[in-house]
């Protein structure tokens, strides 16, 4: 993960920057854990990605579970949560 701020607009800052590796599918949405150790993303092919946020951006798994676009991704203690255009909700844990 990368920080850098807009010199043209100091109102404006890029708070974190990632790389996904191996992951060439459009991302449609993205959230981080808490303590910013972990992110999922959603790409355009209805999969969930996890990954480690270190340098390498390592992917943990892939949740493939949705059949629709994901437009929402929210933790939740040691759950996230997953919303999808079905209107589905899904509640993944993902430390059982």
């Amino acid at each position: 993960l990368e920080s850098c701020s807009d010199a043209e607009n100091p109102k404006l800052s890029l708070m974190k920057h990632v790389d996904l590796p191996d992951c060439s599918k459009g991302v449609s949405c993205i959230t981080f854990r808490p303590d910013d150790k972990l992110f999922v993303c959603s790409t355009w092919d209805y999969a969930l990605r996890y990954f480690s946020a270190s340098k390498k951006n390592k992917q943990l798994a892939v949740l493939d579970w949705h059949h629709s676009s994901v437009t929402s991704l929210a933790f939740h203690a040691n759950l996230l949560f997953s919303a999808c255009k079905e209107g589905k909700i899904v509640c993944w844990n993902l430390y059982a």
